[in-house]
């Protein structure tokens, strides 16, 4: 017997097939398909042979993710790992991605270099690390509050550029 690519050890196998036996002979007698509380209440089964038996049988059913399925619109075959969406974006938005980081990156290099690197360290830019308005007042000895300011004034300076006009308009579709 082949189980596919799910190992079922031999005990549990030799287990369902006396069950699955015990169960045939039951209802060839009864001339119908027993359900599993009719097997229970008339003593053919234990609940733990028929919590055996599920368990199997759903195993034992399982699909493989590459398994085909018919697509009946274009009469063709699709594997299931093929019908699951991707985390990776798609082509398109991603350029349309690269290209809004590159007005970004140009926008940032028309700041003066403070303004520059206080965006830099507060929102972790170009693979540095995020950090508070706390730490970055404390690293420049000034209040948080300060340095609050400063960044709002950089962020209305960066939001008017010639570069991010209409930045954050196409961002919130």
């Amino acid at each position: 017997m082949n189980d596919g690519t799910i190992r079922i050890p031999r005990e549990v196998r030799s287990a369902y097939s006396g069950i699955s036996k015990k169960i045939k002979l039951t209802n060839d007698q009864y001339g119908r398909e027993l359900v599993d509380g009719e097997l229970i209440s008339f003593g053919i089964l234990s609940s733990e042979e028929i919590q055996l038996k599920n368990q199997y049988e759903r195993l034992i059913n399982v699909a493989s993710i590459d398994a085909p399925i018919s697509n009946p619109a274009d009469n063709s075959d699709i594997a299931l790992a093929e019908m699951i969406p991707s985390d990776t974006p798609a082509a398109d938005s991603e350029v349309e991605s690269k290209l809004r980081d590159e007005k970004l990156i140009k926008a940032l290099g028309a700041l003066p270099v403070n303004q520059r690197q206080l965006l830099i360290v507060r929102y972790g830019l170009f693979g540095s690390n995020v950090h508070s308005l706390k730490d970055i007042g404390f690293a420049h000895k000034v209040s948080k509050q300060c340095i609050s300011q400063r960044e709002k004034k950089v962020l209305e300076t960066l939001a008017d550029s010639d570069e991010l006009k209409g930045y954050s308009e196409n961002n919130t579709e």
